[in-house]
């Protein structure tokens, strides 16, 4: 997804969200509206660490993201990234429209250092 597409990154999150920190759906939205104005130009660099099916049509998901104001210049290699790095939790699920859907997720400040 590009263009901070607010409507399309809302349409990735289930009616069920709940994390946590008890925030729900609606919440979460906001959070990407928020983050959205305040950025003009978001950069994302990510590695999928982990991916792990679970039963009823889930799968939980670790990866780690690079979030910057502006583009990478040469490497885009996280071990290399001077942006904001996160470590993130999601789980995702099918729902009965045959769509993945993100059902939780939690997220902290990652160092260089998790990425070995």
């Amino acid at each position: 997804m590009e263009g901070r597409d607010l409507s399309g990154a809302a349409a990735l999150i289930s009616e069920q969200y709940s994390d946590g920190r008890r925030r729900t759906r609606h919440e979460i939205r906001r959070l990407l509206a928020g983050y959205f104005l305040r950025h003009k130009s978001i950069h994302v660099v990510y590695r999928i660490d982990q991916v792990e099916l679970l039963e009823d049509a889930q799968a939980q998901v670790v990866l780690f993201a690079g979030i910057a104001g502006t583009a990478p210049v040469g490497s885009e290699a996280l071990s290399q990234w001077r942006g904001e790095l996160l470590r993130i939790e999601l789980l995702v699920a099918l729902e009965n429209d045959e769509e993945w859907r993100l059902q939780s997720a939690k997220w902290r400040r990652a160092s260089k250092k998790d990425l070995l």
